[in-house]
């Protein structure tokens, strides 16, 4: 942790513009920014950077078995009056819409079988590249890769995104299908 604080420091020295960003989301986000940057920094100074993805991967795919329903309070949305697969849709299109200051949605469809949000642009990528950390804009995808399984049960759906703006592609397509109608596999998630 001594090398984590003294890796923070020099961040906020170094990329200060970066970091003015993170700080525009809130003191708390920009302190998570600012954490798992170092954190990435002092591993991949020993290990390597894909090593340091790796395990600060591994950190974001277990919290994510926590934090996705918790966000999504599935008990409460489970006493909703109607169909739980409808009610989460419509969760996700509220949640999507509030959310348009930390990302740029595109584009809505909300068909029977599936809801599709077209998101394009991505402000943790943005902070995570201006802090000079690439890798650390990745693992909100790879959280969420690893997350949505815990709930796709209890709101019958199934989850899917096989673009991400971390990994390259122009947008990401967060796709929630009634569980049953998705015709790509989980592996092509990104």
């Amino acid at each position: 942790m001594i090398k984590v604080n003294k890796e923070k420091k020099r961040i906020k020295k170094d990329n200060s513009e970066g970091y003015a960003r993170a700080v525009e989301l809130g003191g708390e986000p920009a302190n998570q920014f600012l954490t798992m940057v170092a954190l990435f920094n002092v591993v991949a100074n020993k290990e390597g950077r894909e090593k340091a993805y790796q395990f600060t991967k591994s950190i974001w795919q277990n919290y994510s078995k926590h934090t996705i329903p918790g966000l999504y309070d599935i008990d409460n949305l489970r006493k909703c009056e109607g169909d739980i697969y409808e009610n989460y849709k419509k969760f996700n299109i509220a949640m999507f819409k509030a959310g348009n200051k930390d990302y740029h949605v595109k584009e809505i469809k909300d068909e029977p079988d599936c809801l599709t949000v077209i998101v394009d642009r991505c402000v943790s990528v943005e902070i995570a590249n201006a802090l000079n950390c690439p890798e650390v804009g990745m693992l909100g995808c790879d959280h969420d890769v690893a997350g949505y399984p815990y709930i796709e049960d209890a709101v019958n759906s199934e989850f899917r995104r096989l673009h991400t703006i971390a990994k390259g592609d122009e947008v990401c397509d967060f796709m929630f299908f009634k569980k049953g109608k998705c015709p790509f596999d989980a592996s092509k998630n990104k």
